[in-house]
């Protein structure tokens, strides 16, 4: 096994650590809504932007996660594991290591909706970012009309 499909082994088992993390962040009255249903989504998407919008919000995560870069990076690897089994739900794939070196996700990890490969990590990024008309809500639609359509 190579040392990026051991990285990508060892980022697929830390799913289920990195689900139930940001379900006890959000206290058992959202963690209860966060069943990766479509309408789930908005409730993390909720969740998460009154988290980052609270004042001394860092407390609130693991001690090795309270600088602004790495709450950011701790927030979005967890955002993106809930994704990710959240379009698996629907029809998506497990986690695999982009193969297609014209992509700018070649050689991270990404699953597949439809014919597309998305990388969850990226929309995690790009959503935490502003950079997503229409916020994570959107962006999973998106993901979820790949599936319907290819």
């Amino acid at each position: 096994m190579s040392a990026a499909e051991e990285a990508l082994a060892e980022f697929a088992a830390e799913a289920a650590l990195a689900i139930e993390q940001l379900q006890i962040l959000a206290g058992d009255d959202v963690a209860r809504k966060l069943d990766f249903s479509p309408a789930s989504i908005a409730v993390l998407e909720t969740f998460v932007t009154r988290l980052r919008n609270a004042d001394g919000w860092l407390n609130h995560l693991p001690p090795a996660a309270r600088t602004d870069e790495d709450a950011f990076h701790w927030l979005a690897s967890r955002v993106a594991h809930y994704l990710a089994a959240a379009w698996r739900q629907l029809g998506g794939s497990e986690w695999y290591l982009s193969a297609d070196k014209s992509a700018p996700t070649f050689g991270t990890p990404v699953i597949l909706l439809g014919s597309k490969e998305v990388s969850p990590i990226a929309v995690a990024h790009a959503w935490l970012l502003g950079q997503i008309d229409g916020g994570l809500v959107a962006a999973f639609q998106y993901g979820a009309s790949q599936l319907q359509t290819n």
